[in-house]
């Protein structure tokens, strides 16, 4: 079980380190828009893989290309959530996803 911070995308950056510290939270990041910002790139990359989570619950935060094809985010986002955070890591997406998951597991108990 463990603590889970929805919308990493926004949280300061002096704040990483603080919630790192502490074993039992994750760390939850949207693929869309708000990838494109230095400061979501940079909160992104200082998190551990095996505390990080990534969501499509976010309904502003959807991919740019997507804007005039769905009216919000939802579940059938989640694999372009997957591979925009493996490109800002510089990682394949299949090895994020698994991460993902394994995380997920733990974090919710499955």
């Amino acid at each position: 079980p463990g603590v889970v911070l929805h919308a990493s995308n926004s949280m300061p950056p002096e704040m990483l380190n603080q919630f790192l510290s502490l074993s039992c939270v994750y760390l939850s990041f949207t693929g869309g828009k708000s990838l494109n910002t230095s400061k979501t790139r940079h909160l992104l990359r200082g998190v551990p893989l095996n505390r990080l989570l990534v969501e499509t619950d976010s309904p502003d935060q959807l991919p740019f290309d997507l804007k005039s094809a769905l009216p919000h985010n939802e579940m059938a986002v989640l694999r372009r959530s997957i591979v925009g955070v493996a490109e800002t890591l510089g990682m394949e997406a299949t090895s994020v996803a698994e991460q993902v998951y394994k995380n997920a597991q733990i974090v919710f108990s499955l």
